[in-house]
């Protein structure tokens, strides 16, 4: 089996595009530390785990430890019997290969030579293709398609592919590791010290694509203030970004793979039945032909994430195809995680005529930047975008203040 080992923090909107791209390069399995994170990333890695996609692995920080390393050991320890290969690479990194159809395959014949105990793959720098604030409706790999020239510096730094019988240890960094064995980079070159950094920069086979700063907004909304999972944080800001967004050559993917990355995404999400709240802050009205009915079954606080369970269904029976939250009936709340689950109990009472009508919301409080949150109300909506219900949540006006304390 070919493996991805990685720790995640805070990457919701990328998990199910790089899942979905290192299948499509035949990636087997995936062990993803999950280092709690709190804008609905725990929750898809937890329903990924539950459906066997990934192996999910729960990591709270310690005081004064960088994380990435002993998210590793983690990894190593949760190893299967036949678990051959494994890469050890970050959420925003992609394996590419010179040919996509030959994918892992072509790693796989380098380590025919059973000398080898881990190949060095150098970065490729990925810019933000001029980028400021993006579409979120395409992938990575389409929206960035411009990068640094092979000999950047940065390149030097390399990702690794270790086998597991010469697995020794994790090393200092996250880019190498204790092996029995030769270490080489793509072209078969010896790696001589264990830096992290070659000497020079191999692009045969294969590389890491390395969409380190992706849009301008993305990098300091997001990247900048989650820092690394090395711990690195300080030298994420303006320099930074100027340093790494380098656009100097074109280069994209082939039609037909990124028709493949999506279908994939397409299956996670059927799988998933997950349906992310997608509005926008525009106009929303109250469904004059369709008014439905929904029940809100239960509502729990879990350190400030409001989590959200029940049924909805339109007046034709039909389940629900979105929702859209109003903090103080005028401030939408559009970072929030609505995942569509099974109800057969209202299925077989001839409620709703989809089994998916169920829901739960979960809504990060630390997301809401409205000062003074008076009321909160959630709205269940139809193809169209309009309301057809309300969810009622008096019952639960307690909890909701717990973690809204100056809720009315």
């Amino acid at each position: 089996m070919f493996c991805i080992g990685a720790i995640f923090k805070n990457e919701e909107p990328y998990i199910l595009e790089w899942i979905a791209y290192h299948q499509s390069i035949g990636v087997n399995r995936f062990y993803i530390v999950d280092n709690i994170s709190s804008d609905g990333s725990s929750e898809l890695l937890c329903a990924l785990h539950s459906l066997g996609i990934i192996t999910r692995i729960e990591y709270k920080n310690e005081s004064g430890v960088k994380p990435q390393l002993p998210a590793y050991r983690m990894i190593i320890k949760e190893l299967k019997d036949d678990d051959e290969l494994i890469a050890f690479i970050d959420a925003d990194e992609f394996i590419h290969f010179n040919d996509p159809s030959e994918g892992v395959n072509a790693i796989k014949n380098i380590f025919a030579d059973r000398d080898i105990g881990a190949v060095a793959l150098n970065w490729a720098i990925y810019g933000s293709s001029k980028c400021i604030v993006p579409r979120h409706d395409s992938l990575v790999i389409e929206r960035f398609d411009h990068r640094a020239p092979q000999d950047f510096p940065a390149n030097n730094h390399y990702k690794s592919v270790v086998r597991k019988s010469s697995l020794i240890d994790t090393g200092d960094t996250a880019h190498f590791f204790k092996i029995n064995g030769n270490y080489v980079l793509t072209d078969l070159t010896e790696v001589d010290k264990l830096t992290g950094l070659s000497v020079k920069v191999s692009w045969d086979i294969c590389r890491i694509n390395h969409y380190v700063v992706k849009s301008k907004s993305e990098f300091f909304a997001k990247k900048a203030a989650r820092g690394r999972p090395s711990g690195k944080d300080s030298d994420l800001n303006g320099k930074f970004f100027n340093n790494h967004d380098i656009n100097s050559i074109r280069e994209q993917y082939p039609y037909s793979f990124i028709s493949n990355v999506k279908n994939n995404i397409a299956t996670l999400e059927q799988s998933l039945s997950i349906n992310k709240s997608h509005s926008k802050n525009h106009a929303l009205y109250q469904s004059e032909y369709n008014s439905g009915t929904c029940c809100v079954d239960n509502v729990t606080n879990s350190d400030g994430v409001i989590i959200i369970t029940g049924w909805a269904v339109s007046k034709s029976k039909r389940s629900l195809y979105d929702i859209r939250i109003l903090i103080n009936n005028e401030n939408y709340m559009n970072d929030c995680l609505y995942i569509k689950t099974e109800r057969l109990d209202v299925f077989e009472q001839n409620i709703s005529n989809d089994t998916d009508c169920g829901f739960t919301i979960s809504i990060d409080t630390k997301k809401i930047f409205v000062a003074g949150v008076k009321s909160i109300s959630i709205h269940a909506l139809d193809n169209i975008n309009n309301s057809v219900c309300e969810l009622n949540l008096v019952k639960y006006k307690d909890t909701l203040a717990s973690a809204l304390p100056n809720l009315l």
